[in-house]
């Protein structure tokens, strides 16, 4: 009895790995591609936002608004499309459609009050967002690229860690100004950091699904 029971057992135990190695590969063939899509989408974003920044002749920097806004609602479509593997998917999709739409249009109100007050509250929501889907590509990883996986962990709390840096030094900065500042600047550098190692991580990641359906086709 005890051997049948303990056969059954170990047999069950290998159906239960086998259907979790089905699963994984079904969902890293599945995100491979958009990640990869996810990947092009950052660069142009990046470019976006440094032409928005420079002195360009009106009609071009409408065109940047127009590119931008697209880019960002791409962006949050193709992480909604993902948020069938993880929920944290969805969020940060959600944010990342809001973001363009509500800056562009909070300029057409005109005033001077209301943009400063948006464009302060969409930055916060583009880092919750980046939070949410840096959270999303570790739990996707687990037992595909465990590494890997952990590395996003660490690349969030870096991220969580120099944005509260970065908000002490904005309330530091409004006492002692030259102390704030340089808080401010080394936590602004910080987070260019962290950005392109997320950059890297993210072709890691897509680099990741495509190996893993290889393995174990």
């Amino acid at each position: 009895m005890a051997d049948t029971y303990f056969g059954q057992n170990s047999e069950g135990y290998g159906y239960h790995e086998e259907a979790q190695d089905v699963e994984r590969v079904e969902r890293s063939r599945f995100l491979e591609g958009k990640v990869r899509i996810i990947f092009i989408l950052s660069i142009l974003q990046i470019v976006c936002n440094i032409l928005s920044n420079v002195s360009i002749p009106t009609g071009m920097y409408r065109m940047i608004q127009i590119i931008t806004v697209l880019v960002g609602v791409t962006y949050g479509i193709i992480l909604l499309v993902m948020s069938k593997e993880s929920n944290h998917f969805k969020i940060a999709g959600i944010c990342n459609i809001a973001v363009p739409i509500v800056t562009v249009a909070s300029v057409f109100t005109y005033n001077v009050t209301i943009i400063y007050f948006v464009a302060v509250v969409m930055i916060v929501v583009g880092f919750v967002a980046m939070c949410q889907e840096m959270y999303g590509f570790s739990e996707t990883l687990s037992g595909i690229n465990n590494a890997l996986s952990m590395k996003w962990s660490e690349l969030w709390r870096l991220l969580m860690t120099w944005l509260v840096v970065l908000f002490v030094s904005l309330i530091v900065f409004m006492v002692i100004p030259i102390l704030g500042g340089i808080g401010m600047i080394v936590a602004l550098i910080a987070v260019i950091v962290v950005s392109v190692l997320r950059l890297v991580c993210i072709v890691d990641t897509a680099n990741a699904f495509e190996n893993y359906v290889r393995l174990h086709q």
